[in-house]
């Protein structure tokens, strides 16, 4: 994040803005997700340490949409070693920036980069999957999240950690369209995980 994004930040009623924490690619390309490495924790620390001097709050995303390819041609999100590599990396992520961050996203849009990631095939990785295989991956991503969880509070117990879910919220255009509106926006098409 860049002081003239910090900057235009400013100029915005925030209290929050979001951090990526995203892994070192060459680190993960050796096998190693747990890869906050120097590198990462100091581009991160300096994004962390210019919002807090301007009053905004960091909220740290450690996951968002990008799975190192080494990590997909393993099995990706339907190989079981993805979730104790997951918690590893937010272990380290925690260690590295839980001195001044206290709330934590462990993944952004997991609706997206899973549902649209094996079952449409929308994005990365691109694939079609059954609807049994389409679970496993969930399965798997639940778990990364649950251990993620475990291993930050091992660091500080107070970490306030959650996910970032995308979703649709209809709007009616007038009073009579309200009840039509609130069931389109909870309802769950047939075929879709999320």
């Amino acid at each position: 994040m860049s002081m003239l994004l910090i900057g235009f930040l400013m100029a915005l009623p925030l209290v929050a803005a979001p951090v990526s924490a995203e892994e070192d690619r060459a680190a993960a390309e050796s096998g190693i997700l747990a890869a906050f490495d120097a590198y990462t924790a100091k581009a991160r620390s300096g994004d962390v340490d210019g919002l807090l001097a301007r009053g905004i709050t960091p909220v740290v995303n450690l996951y968002h949409w990008d799975l190192p390819q080494i990590f997909e041609e393993e099995g990706g999100w339907l190989d079981d070693t993805i979730v104790e590599r997951f918690a590893g990396y937010a272990h380290d992520a925690a260690q590295q920036l839980g001195d001044r961050v206290r709330v934590w996203l462990t993944f952004n849009e997991p609706n997206c980069f899973l549902g649209d990631g094996y079952g449409s095939g929308v994005h990365a990785p691109g694939k079609q999957v059954p609807m049994d295989v389409q679970r496993l991956a969930v399965a798997r991503w639940a778990r990364a999240h649950g251990a993620a969880v475990r291993a930050m509070r091992s660091v500080r117990p107070d970490f306030a950690i959650s996910i970032a879910l995308a979703g649709s919220v209809y709007v009616p255009n007038d009073e009579s369209a309200i009840e039509a509106a609130r069931e389109r926006t909870w309802s769950v098409p047939e075929g879709n995980l999320w």
